[in-house]
């Protein structure tokens, strides 16, 4: 038997009417529209915005004239030390002290070696140019009042003397003996006068008393007589002569060896003087030397500043030669800021440059960036390994100057909350800015770096 047919027709609910398509199509054409006005605005944006580009470069605040090292040339021993580190000197102030037994007596040795010479060449000279007094140098007057020194002057001014009389005396001597050998001859031009007169007046009797003996009123006993004594009378003129002679060869002599004795002392000065000018050279390129080497006992700062690095605390202790004894970092001098920028970066690095440095001692947070130019750029790369935060590997050298007026904004910045102060060894990042281009160069110019060096054959 058939189940009768239920009416459901009551029970049935009206179906909502489906929206029409066009409106999906409408959303969709508007998402797209989005889209499309985001790239672009995106696009406008790349070609258009223009982006400063920045080469980075890490380093540290530091003196622009350069710490000083303090070395002593020859070293020794350490006698007194007389700064700490953070210690503010001035320049030409004592540091430490050196002792000093050896080199003062090398300088106390040389210097009078060097005295005595001075003085010795000044006697040696007076006796060259035939001077009746020394004439000593004004460096050994002006000490004269110094025992050693007056030791040698009249050392010296005795000797002079005393050779002085030496040879007066002798002159003297061969003076007299001269003046005896002119008497003698005086003499003797006498008797050669007294024996020609005799000889002449002989001569007139000879020839009265021969006129009588041809008249036989004369005999001739007496005639031979006459010519006897007429003979020896001119044998003894000729003696005479002879010993004239012999009177004025000998006072020739004399006047030779007088000269010879005054030039033989001047030739002897001469030859000791140079030996002692050249004795007087050499202990002054000793003496100079040493004496430096006495006035650097006293280490003395090379300029003002502050003591950092102090390597000596031990008095009595050694140090060798050219040993860094501490660093002396100046005070007025001028900071900048050193960083080091790759080889690949150079560049885009010039001299003049804008440059914006980061301070990272301090909050970076708080702590805004402060402008700077850049004032140097090493000239060749340089090499060396990596540390302490800088490049390993090779590196160009930059250096920048901070404008004072940024530092003392900052230090009136009330976000900061301190007064922000450059320090020699502060870390710091240097953003050296670069030409400005459109952002899509740097989206295209990896691609085209890429592909100038691709397809290239090997």
């Amino acid at each position: 038997m058939a189940a009768p047919i239920r009416d459901s027709s009551r029970k049935l609910r009206p179906v909502p009417e489906m929206e029409p398509v066009q409106d999906g199509r409408r959303i969709v054409r508007a998402g797209l529209a989005l889209i499309a006005l985001f790239f672009g605005v995106f696009g406008v944006w790349l070609v258009l915005a223009p982006l400063s580009g920045a080469v980075i470069a890490t380093g540290f605040v530091k003196v622009a004239s350069e710490r000083k090292t303090v070395q002593h040339l020859e070293g020794g021993i350490v006698k007194e030390i007389l700064v700490r580190n953070g210690d503010q000197v001035k320049m030409g102030q004592p540091l430490i002290l050196m002792a000093e037994v050896q080199i003062s007596a090398a300088v106390e040795v040389l210097r009078q070696q060097l005295d005595g010479e001075l003085a010795k060449a000044s006697r040696l000279r007076a006796e060259a140019s035939r001077q009746p007094a020394i004439t000593f140098p004004p460096e050994l007057l002006a000490r004269q009042k110094d025992a050693k020194v007056a030791v040698s002057l009249r050392s010296e001014q005795a000797q002079f003397d005393a050779r002085r009389r030496l040879i007066e005396s002798q002159v003297n001597l061969l003076n007299t003996q001269g003046k005896q050998v002119e008497e003698e001859i005086r003499g003797l031009l006498s008797q050669v006068r007294s024996a020609e007169e005799f000889i002449s007046l002989t001569n007139e009797e000879l020839k009265m008393n021969q006129a009588l003996h041809e008249k036989n009123f004369v005999a001739y006993p007496r005639i031979l007589g006459l010519k006897r004594d007429l003979a020896q009378k001119d044998e003894k003129r000729g003696e005479y002569l002879s010993l004239i002679a012999q009177g004025k060869q000998k006072s020739s002599e004399i006047s030779i060896r007088i000269g010879t004795l005054t030039d033989s002392q001047v030739r002897e000065a001469t030859d000791l003087l140079k030996e002692s000018e050249r004795s007087i050279a050499d202990l002054r390129e000793k003496l100079r030397p040493a004496e430096d080497a006495l006035q650097r006992l006293s280490i003395d700062a090379p300029l003002a500043g502050e003591v950092v690095g102090l390597k000596v605390f031990t008095a009595g202790g050694v140090i060798a030669p050219r040993e860094p004894l501490m660093d002396i970092v100046p005070l007025d001098a001028p900071l900048v800021v050193e960083g080091r920028v790759q080889v690949q970066d150079i560049s885009q690095v010039k001299i003049g440059g804008r440059a914006e440095v980061q301070l990272t001692a301090f909050k970076q947070r708080t702590t805004p960036m402060v402008d700077a130019v850049v004032t140097y750029v090493s000239a060749d790369r340089l090499t060396e390994a990596g540390g302490g935060g800088q490049l390993p590997g090779p590196y160009y050298v930059i250096q920048a100057k901070v404008d004072p007026a940024e530092l003392r904004k900052l230090g009136t910045d009330a976000r900061i909350g301190t007064d922000i102060k450059l320090a020699p060894g502060m870390p710091v990042t240097v953003f050296i800015k670069t030409r400005e281009r459109p952002a899509i160069m740097y989206l295209i110019e990896p691609v085209t770096d890429v592909l100038r060096r691709a397809f290239r054959e090997s």
